[in-house]
């Protein structure tokens, strides 16, 4: 039988809890502060004018060399990208230095991936010789070619922007003691092949001690160290040392690998087996890889702080032995309060969550002997958790699923503000209403202990699965535990002020940690993943259950208030104009012309059509567009249909030799286009496996599945290129040349709204020939 002392889960505590109501809100209010000032705080460094002195980064200057580099769209092959390559080598000429162009022939084969990318790349390298090098120098890459469908400001102008002025920089002061290496490098959106050819070849990649890459994925925000090279605490401690405002996160690098992204960066860390850092801003997602990536898009504010990276870290490490960049043992880092970047080794990941689960235990022990808790009610109070996390996670997603059939997903990024607050909201009044609804008969000690049972599993998962990310688990809750464990032993006695205060401490860097990674996870990834950033919001809710948990058992006010703010905000994000000149729309359009068929087609990669997309899709089915495609692309991303017949002149084949060596026929072909093309698709097909292959001399490997098939890119043939297949004395060859051509054929007559443009799938004409040997 329970003493009257013992408390239940069917005894409220009404003098404990009213009491602390106001105080709990104030703190509250107080929480709402900081956390404002937290995401406040991750703005990027002020933009600095042209009067800056010639030592120092000046984001003005770097903007008058933005204006030549996105004056128009600049992909490999283009004649745009023809002139901002001579742009980039006269500037590097008038600062004193030698350009160097790298050009030659890509071969890439992606990991999981059945068709390889080639290619004809142009790098630009140029050197800033060092006053004591010893063999090992600083990298700093930047890519020069835009997407497709992009003025490329942003992607990557800003970052060779920042290369141009951090070599005027240097150039200005004294030499660091390592040689500095400018790579700008070409067909990066061409899947990396310019980095490609620049590990593979050039004599200077055997000299690079350390590479630091920059890049972006929005139009604004701070620019985050997003991706290292293994065995990195080295390499975190000096850029914290060196940088002005060293902005990164751990977490960042495990998922970018988890997601499968790859970068220039990447590719040489695992080519070179070179340390390296990578950096990126990324919010406003959607000017990425769209047409309003343009010079009006830019936040100078960004592009000041890549460029503080870039001639702080090139000073730093260019002073420094590069040998013990290859150190061992790796770094957890975070930001707190903007620039402070806190890290530790990741080796004690595992640990310090140890600990905390040691100290939990202890205090779920504790608790129960001294018969503050029950086992029973702390089982209870993690259900009521668990299913409030659960409720989290599916509220968000139904909310999106009912947001996209009012309004088009490409929206939700004009007004990503608005639906960040909005599904916060909605999140705080789910978990309050879970808790008013269950949670009310039940003690806060059973609640508390609940919340910290269900932490345990993410902290301890997080240790051994993402190390990286394991801070954003452990040390909220062992720094919480404290104050927990005072809020327990007072049972239902009233809290002094003092105490609240110190329990308020200790919650303060869980608010403080979760709250950035909420933000910078929905800028990430919130609009396509609601359920993440919702879910930390839930989990930080369990911590900060002494604080607003009191009042709920007799006034639903959190709930309620919550509920009624999430929807009022999200009524205005949804009546704010979805598009505009300024916020345009991305859709896509493709046409595509089969020239054997005499047949015309268009596509989408849109999952749904808007008005602009019906005027020309009719009847649409899903579709490989296989046509046009690669074979090896087995799912049907596209709605397709019927089109006008554009008649646009094919690739064409020519057999510069067809020799047989013994048992071997070697077919060698010239491939070459009517006009300027992006780049041309080739399919090999025959009635018997396709061993060997080779672009331009380079071997190319065959992973397609289906052996007697081979498939792959070429990209920026410009003045064609060469193919050459090895076959059996009585294989038959068929060749499918797919030409990809910016724009569409004048005589179909397409124009946007000036409410839309262009996404990375959109505003190209396919040209599909086959050819048999």
């Amino acid at each position: 039988m329970t003493s009257p002392s013992t408390p239940t889960d069917n005894v409220p505590q009404p003098a404990r809890r009213s009491s602390l109501v106001l105080p709990s809100l104030l703190i509250l209010c107080v929480f709402l502060l900081l956390t404002a000032l937290t995401v406040w705080r991750t703005s990027p460094p002020p933009a600095v004018p042209v009067t800056a002195p010639d030592t120092e980064f000046s984001s003005a200057r770097a903007m008058a060399h933005l204006e030549p580099i996105a004056r128009e769209v600049h992909p490999t092959g283009s004649p745009g990208h023809d002139r901002v390559r001579d742009y980039l080598t006269e500037q590097i000429s008038a600062l004193g230095l030698t350009p160097e162009i790298q050009r030659t022939t890509a071969v890439y084969q992606m990991p999981q991936v059945t068709y390889d990318r080639t290619g004809t790349v142009q790098n630009i390298l140029t050197r800033i010789p060092g006053s004591d090098p010893t063999g090992q120098a600083v990298l700093l890459i930047a890519h020069y070619d835009s997407s497709i469908s992009s003025f490329g400001a942003n992607r990557d102008g800003t970052g060779v922007a920042a290369l141009l002025e951090t070599m005027r920089a240097l150039q200005a002061g004294p030499a660091p003691k390592q040689d500095i290496l400018f790579l700008f490098t070409d067909a990066t959106e061409a899947y990396m092949l310019g980095a490609k050819a620049f590990a593979d070849e050039h004599p200077w990649a055997r000299e690079v001690g350390v590479a630091f890459n920059f890049d972006a994925r929005g139009s604004g925000g701070p620019a985050v160290l997003f991706e290292t090279s293994a065995n990195n605490s080295w390499l975190v401690r000096e850029f914290a040392e060196a940088a002005p405002h060293p902005f990164g996160n751990s977490l960042l690098t495990p998922l970018y690998a988890l997601f499968g992204f790859y970068s220039d960066l990447t590719l040489v860390k695992q080519q070179l087996d070179v340390p390296g850092l990578n950096f990126a801003y990324a919010d406003e997602l959607q000017h990425y890889h769209s047409a309003i990536d343009s010079v009006e898009h830019v936040d100078e504010r960004s592009l000041q702080h890549q460029g503080e990276y870039a001639l702080s870290l090139a000073r730093h490490f260019g002073n420094l032995d590069l040998s013990a960049a290859k150190s061992t043992g790796n770094s957890i880092y975070f930001n707190l309060f903007g620039d402070v970047l806190i890290r530790y080794p990741q080796s004690f990941a595992l640990p310090l969550a140890v600990l905390t689960l040691l100290l939990g235990g202890a205090l779920l022990v504790s608790s129960v002997r001294k018969q503050r808790a029950t086992v029973k009610g702390v089982l209870g109070g993690s259900l009521i958790f668990l299913l409030s996390l659960a409720v989290a996670a599916v509220v968000p997603m139904l909310v999106k699923m009912g947001l996209t059939a009012v309004v088009d997903s490409y929206a939700l990024t004009n007004h990503d503000e608005l639906y960040l607050i909005a599904f916060t909201a909605l999140t705080v009044a789910t978990v309050s209403a879970v808790y008013a609804g269950l949670g009310k008969k039940r003690t806060l000690p059973n609640l508390i202990l609940g919340a910290v049972l269900v932490w345990l599993l993410p902290m301890m998962a997080s240790a051994i699965l993402l190390p990286g990310g394991s801070y954003l688990f452990t040390l909220p809750l062992l720094i919480a535990l404290p104050g927990l464990w005072l809020v327990i032993k007072q049972q239902d006695r009233p809290l002094p002020g003092s105490r609240l205060a110190i329990i308020a401490l200790t919650l303060l860097p869980a608010l403080l940690l979760i709250t950035q990674a909420v933000h910078l996870l929905f800028i990430l990834a919130g609009h396509d993943y609601p359920a993440a950033p919702a879910i930390l919001t839930a989990l930080l809710l369990g911590l900060l259950l002494p604080l607003w948990q009191p009042g709920l058992p007799r006034r639903r006010i959190l709930p309620i208030t919550s509920a009624v703010a999430g929807v009022v905000v999200l009524v205005i994000a949804v009546l704010q104009p979805a598009y505009s000149a300024e916020q345009p729309k991305w859709n896509s359009l493709m046409y595509g012309y089969d020239a054997d068929a005499g047949q015309g087609y268009y596509a989408t990669i849109n999952k749904s059509l808007d008005p602009f997309l019906s005027e020309h899709i009719k009847n649409p089915e899903p579709s490989g567009f296989n046509r046009f495609y690669p074979k090896g692309i087995t799912s049907k991303p596209f709605l397709e249909s019927t089109a006008p017949n554009a008649q646009l002149a094919p690739a064409k084949a020519e057999v510069l030799s067809d020799s047989r060596v013994g048992d071997v026929r070697k077919l060698r072909l010239r491939i070459t286009s009517p006009e300027r093309t992006l780049y041309t698709a080739v399919s090999l097909e025959s009635n018997e496996p396709l061993t060997k292959a080779e672009v331009n001399g380079k071997s190319m490997q065959n992973e397609d599945p289906v052996p007697n098939r081979w498939e792959f890119y070429y990209f920026a043939p410009g003045d064609g290129f060469d193919v050459t297949v090895g076959l059996q004395p009585t294989q038959k060859l068929d060749v499918r040349l797919v030409d990809t051509r910016s724009g569409f054929p004048s005589s179909l007559d397409i124009k946007r709204p000036a409410d839309m443009v262009p996404n990375y799938y959109s505003d190209f004409s396919f040209v599909a020939k086959t050819y048999h040997y």
